[in-house]
């Protein structure tokens, strides 16, 4: 079999995967949309916006963003008359006072506080795409800044409160939620100064040990491209896991972009085909790199994230395949690689 019939049918085996994953992702995804809204048993709010000039799709991204960050802090979001019969904990009402700003009202509906709050959030100094966020976030700081006070456990009115209430209120200040983990598959390609491009793909594990820190495991296999040399060719082959994390530089809702740095260590086997009248051998090693990179994350809808990765790696430990004494090909010198996930969270 050819090395270009070999790298065919590893890429239509990544396209196939990454479309079997799609498919189980968007599944999941109905099947979350279509349960109903506050069936938790958890505390819930409800938001509502008012008519008037809005830009399209400005009301359902900000609805989104909203429902994320207060998901996080353990409280559902509904739909003004999505919600389960009993009664909400906060209403928020979003009126557009124009193009460029929106009123945001928070009317809390405990014995608590029985207050109403409200504030203007100017958008035009913001980018469009930062719209829909500064919206969810004015609303989310309207909402947690009225219960914080039930979090002091000195408050004449914290036995008033309800119980699930102050617990989730408690548990955030106390101990913020964490993300949750992210499974899923992506294509990757290497590149070695040594000569070698390799192709292949990893089932990919995304951890989240706090809201700022990101930690990926990606375990695959590589196909390398056919290496010419005069006496034959040099096959790659390889099997591999990485390890990585770092800091979160830019969170939202829907964007990542994050640093990393960690390992990448493969068991890599070079197949020598050796020309007529040449003799040939085979050779195996371990391979060991340093890496360092940036992830980008996208979160489109639902437990659906795409990410975007690229970085450098240096070399710890080689292999590399000779002819006639002379270096031709390996796993060697500085790695330049790339890669494109896509995963769920569960």
């Amino acid at each position: 079999m050819s090395s270009q019939c070999r790298v065919d049918r590893l890429l239509e085996f990544i396209a196939s995967l990454t479309l079997c994953v799609a498919v189980t992702l968007s599944f999941a995804s109905k099947a979350s949309s279509q349960s109903a809204c506050g069936a938790s048993g958890q505390p819930w709010v409800s938001v509502s916006f008012a008519e008037g000039s809005w830009r399209e799709g400005l009301r359902e991204a900000a609805f989104e963003d909203l429902k994320a960050g207060l998901a996080s802090r353990h409280i559902e979001t509904c739909q003004e008359g999505d919600g389960p019969s009993k009664p909400p904990v906060a209403a928020i009402r979003i009126s557009s006072n124009g193009i460029e700003s929106v009123e945001v009202t928070v009317e809390i509906r405990d014995s608590v506080t029985e207050k109403r709050v409200s504030r203007d959030v100017d958008l035009s100094s913001m980018p469009i795409d930062g719209r829909a966020l500064a919206i969810a976030l004015a609303a989310d700081e309207l909402v947690w800044a009225s219960w914080a006070e039930i979090a002091f456990k000195g408050t004449k009115h914290r036995s008033a409160a309800p119980p699930q209430l102050v617990a989730a209120v408690e548990q955030n200040i106390q101990q913020p939620a964490q993300d949750p983990p992210r499974l899923g598959v992506q294509a990757a390609a290497e590149h070695f100064g040594s000569g070698i491009s390799q192709f292949g793909a990893d089932a990919l594990c995304v951890l989240a040990p706090s809201q700022r820190f990101r930690l990926r495991i990606a375990l695959g296999i590589r196909q390398g491209l056919t290496v010419s040399a005069p006496d034959g060719d040099v096959r790659p082959t390889s099997v591999g896991i990485s390890f990585d994390g770092g800091p979160s530089l830019l969170r939202s809702s829907r964007i990542e972009l994050t640093w990393t740095a960690g390992a990448h260590v493969a068991w890599i086997h070079l197949q020598g085909d050796a020309a007529r009248g040449a003799f040939g051998n085979n050779l195996s090693g371990l391979a060991l790199f340093a890496r360092s990179g940036l992830n980008a994350a996208i979160h489109p809808v639902g437990p659906m994230w795409f990410e975007l990765g690229a970085g450098l790696g240096l070399p710890l430990r080689g292999l590399e395949a000779t002819d006639a004494g002379r270096d031709i090909a390996g796993v060697a010198g500085l790695e330049q690689y790339a890669s494109l996930a896509l995963l769920g969270e569960f």
